[in-house]
């Protein structure tokens, strides 16, 4: 049972580290880009690397509490700092992710955003738009 364990915990953490690769790498392609369809396929190989980093931290996280459960460790200082360690990638991944999205900050902030890029585009539309 160890040995199983121990590779379910190993091929967690390769796909946990795997998925930050193929996402950090699909959306900085992805902002270099200036075709929409180039942009499209790129952000689905970062949706890819997402559910890759999920995958892996769920079974990496899971094969560590039944490593703990097969072993003498418990939970000694090196696991609780693991595990803090890994709470701490969480929250800052989730942080960035809404930051990037323009969902995090406040809503004044957002509007202050949106209103901008509204105003500003108003103004460079050259042609009478019966819309408006």
């Amino acid at each position: 049972m160890y040995e199983w364990a121990l590779f379910t915990h190993l091929a967690g953490a390769i796909s946990f580290f795997a998925g930050l690769a193929v996402a950090a790498v699909g959306q900085t392609a992805a902002r270099r880009r200036s075709r929409p369809s180039e942009i499209a396929a790129l952000l689905g190989t970062a949706r890819w690397g997402v559910v890759l980093v999920a995958t892996g931290l769920l079974l990496a996280l899971g094969s560590g509490f039944w490593l703990l459960e097969l072993t003498f460790y418990g939970f000694d200082t090196w696991v609780v700092a693991a595990l803090a360690l890994l709470a701490s990638s969480v929250v800052a991944g989730v942080w960035a992710a809404r930051r990037r999205s323009g969902r995090g900050g406040s809503r004044s902030a957002w509007r202050r955003r949106t209103t901008h890029r509204h105003v500003s585009s108003r103004r460079s539309c050259t042609t009478a738009s019966p819309l408006r």
